[in-house]
């Protein structure tokens, strides 16, 4: 009976103390500090000793910027040793807040230690361990785990903790380090398939990213054939095999795979191979006589696939390779590029198909195809498009042209006569395609105007004269009140302001892109090249990794962790932070000033090595032909050097 009463009465107070906290959440969720700090403090009159209403004050100063007494709140809670959950999360959350994720990790080892049975308490730390990246501690957590809680996600937990360590660890930079541990954690899974208790297909992933690290490639593909196999629901086997039968350069059975599997999709089913089901395709030959009936079966059930056609201009660069001679199996290379634009040109993925291999022709074939794409299409300078899809076969047309450097040669007032053209063209098919657009919808007919805006610049260099910008920038303006959400056209914008030097402009206009502050490293150049980013993308990045164990996605917390690393070893963020601390250095005014300014040569950790390139040169549309193969890279080679002597 008082066994009842207590229980009844510990819930009460519970319940009670929720009661009174509830009031401090919801100010703290609404961003008023100040109430929410005198709730913390009403709340601690009546109850001195709620360790939640302390852990809640903690976390409101720290978020009014009284750091000191922030700490001061945080050091004497950690001191009473709570365990009670709402208290932890509570200072889980100010201590990310503060960057000091260590801090985490004691704190949930000192309550792990006081209720050692605790499942949730041990999960929180292993997922503190995962915040700071200690593989070994992972590992350690985990098994603790699985020996009070003996479940499969735990146990792979610590099998993934123990590949970390063999990929980014200790294992990264010794070779047999490396060896070792993924052997163990080879045997570890080995254990638990024997014991028959694989059951999720999480978890013959991970098996398979084992061999795969340890170059078991056959050993992957009999457990694709075996029982475990059978558990990959989710996964398209037939590609995997693929993946790993290339890797093992079995090219006569890749090719026999892609001969009698289904077509894989439009892109992926000229990679594999190229007349029998049962016979290698050894020869050019054979392999264009197989490509050709894969065209006739696509006719036949009425269908076009793009792969098939594609597969000829990969065969055509393959020769192209070897020095050998394509026009008496292929026939003529423009060909094959009037032949797709007839059956694709009226989509817009038609250019960047076609592009890539624009590099087989010749300056003369170049041109040739140039004029006779705009002749196909049948539109002349006095007619428009009779449909949309016409409307989008002449702009594959123009862009094509562009990119086969048809601009190039002409005079100042051909440039003139295009630019009206295009204009013209705009406003046609706006007028008549894209009045029901939503909003967020890029109008069908915007690439004219944006081919007219970069043909404006030709002519501003030409001319020597920013006339030309001004025009462009009024024509990119009155598309983007038509069309507001066009990325393109607001890129183009922002670039052609900074060549009229105005800046004031060009920051709305990139405003106006809502650009989010991990894309900065990416994107910051556009605008200016020295934008100042924070790694506020750290607190949260982190959570991807705790919820890649969490759901066992293993696959993704590898993508996720070399995401991190390359934010991590940004160039554009490093760059940035030298670059404040020069500023500091020439804002220096006084001597005390510059003595107490927080620089320490010692604590330079930039590893200059591993540092990379993270901006995004392909977002800004362009149909130059120097850009054929994509975007030039050359502008950003010397920051890592400048930076370095800026360092120095």
């Amino acid at each position: 009976m008082s066994r009842v009463s207590s229980t009844s009465h510990v819930h009460q107070d519970n319940s009670v103390a929720e009661r009174r906290l509830r009031p401090i959440y919801d100010w703290l969720d609404s961003g008023n500090n100040k109430k929410a700090l005198q709730e913390c403090e009403k709340v601690l009159k009546k109850t001195p000793n709620l360790h939640c209403a302390k852990a809640l004050k903690a976390l409101t100063l720290h978020r009014m910027g009284k750091e000191k007494e922030s700490k001061s709140v945080l050091e004497a809670l950690t001191k009473e040793q709570p365990t009670d959950d709402a208290t932890l999360q509570a200072m889980t959350l100010c201590y990310r807040e503060m960057q000091e994720l260590e801090k985490i990790c004691k704190l949930y080892e000192t309550a792990v230690k006081l209720d050692p049975t605790n499942e949730e308490l041990h999960t929180h730390l292993f997922m503190s361990y995962v915040r700071i990246s200690d593989f070994k501690a992972q590992q350690q957590s985990a098994m603790a785990l699985y020996k009070n809680k003996p479940k499969n996600p735990y146990y792979c937990w610590a099998v993934m903790s123990i590949i970390l360590q063999a990929t980014r660890g200790e294992g990264a930079k010794d070779p047999a380090k490396r060896k070792l541990l993924l052997s163990l954690a080879e045997r570890m899974f080995d254990k638990l398939i024997t014991d028959n208790k694989v059951d999720a297909e999480q978890e013959v992933q991970l098996y398979i990213m084992i061999l795969e690290l340890l170059g078991k490639f056959e050993e992957i593909l009999t457990v694709f054939d075996g029982p475990l196999g059978s558990k990959l629901q989710c996964s398209n086997i037939p590609r995997n095999r693929l993946k790993y039968i290339k890797k093992l350069k079995w090219w006569d059975e890749i090719n026999l795979l892609c001969k009698v599997g289904k077509p894989l999709n439009n892109h992926q089913n000229h990679e594999g191979g190229e007349n029998d089901l049962e016979t290698v395709d050894d020869t050019p030959e054979k392999a264009h006589e197989f490509i050709c009936r894969t065209v006739e079966n696509g006719a036949d059930n009425g269908y076009l696939l793009r792969a098939p056609y594609l597969a000829r201009f990969e065969l055509c660069a393959k020769l192209c390779e070897k020095k050998l001679n394509t026009v008496d199996l292929l026939g003529d290379t423009t060909e094959l590029f009037i032949e797709y634009f007839r059956k694709f040109g009226h989509k817009p993925c038609c250019v960047s198909d076609l592009r890539i291999y624009l590099n087989l022709l010749d300056a003369e074939k170049k041109t040739e195809l140039s004029s006779r794409l705009v002749k196909d299409v049948g539109i002349s300078s006095t007619s428009v498009p009779q449909t949309e899809h016409q409307m989008q076969r002449h702009i594959c047309s123009l862009q094509l042209s562009r990119l086969c450097g048809s601009h190039r040669n002409l005079s100042s007032d051909h440039l003139k006569a295009l630019i009206t053209a295009l204009s013209l063209h705009y406003q046609h098919g706006y007028q008549t395609y894209s009045k029901n657009l939503l909003s967020t919808d890029l109008g069908p007919s915007d690439p004219y105007a944006l081919m007219a805006a970069h043909v404006l610049y030709d002519l501003a260099q030409i001319e020597n004269n920013s006339d030309s910008i001004i025009i462009a920038l009024i024509l990119l303006e009155n598309l983007l009140k038509n069309s507001p959400s066009n990325f393109h056209a607001k890129l183009l914008a922002v670039r052609l302001y900074h060549t009229l030097g105005s800046g004031v402009s060009a920051h709305e206009m990139y405003n106006s892109l809502d650009v989010k502050h991990l894309q900065l490293d990416s994107l910051g150049y556009i605008h200016c090249a020295r934008i100042q980013t924070e790694p506020a993308y750290l607190p949260c990045s982190s959570d991807h990794l705790t919820f890649s164990y969490k759901f066992g996605s293993f696959i993704k917390l590898d993508e996720f962790m070399d995401f991190r690393d390359r934010l991590c070893n940004s160039l554009h963020y490093t760059s940035v932070a030298v670059d404040r601390i020069v500023l500091s250095l020439i804002e220096c005014t006084t001597l005390e000033s510059l003595y107490s300014m927080d620089i320490s040569p010692n604590d330079n950790k930039i590893e200059w090595d591993l540092l990379r390139d993270n901006h995004d040169l392909s977002v800004c549309i362009s149909w130059d032909p120097e850009r054929i193969d994509g975007p030039q890279k050359n502008g950003h080679k010397r920051k890592p050097c400048l930076s370095r002597i800026y360092d120095f």
